[in-house]
């Protein structure tokens, strides 16, 4: 699996455990639901576009870059 798979797969589980859904998430970044999904459905986004996911949610990068580094 690409690392980047990796990261994207833990980006999702940190969302999930902080009770964050797409929909809040997008709200936060004003994008629509749509946007997020899309964008952690296919991995393909930005590095901007990460750093804004990381600070709305709150998830630091650690605790996503360390799936990415197994």
């Amino acid at each position: 699996m690409f690392a980047s798979a990796l990261i994207v797969q833990a980006l999702r589980r940190e969302l999930k455990a902080a009770g964050l859904s797409y929909a809040e998430l997008a709200r936060r970044l004003r994008v629509s639901h749509a946007s997020v999904k899309r964008w952690l459905g296919s991995g393909n986004f930005t590095l901007k576009q990460l750093a804004a996911m990381l600070k709305a949610s709150g998830v630091e990068w650690s605790r996503v870059s360390s799936a990415g580094a197994a």
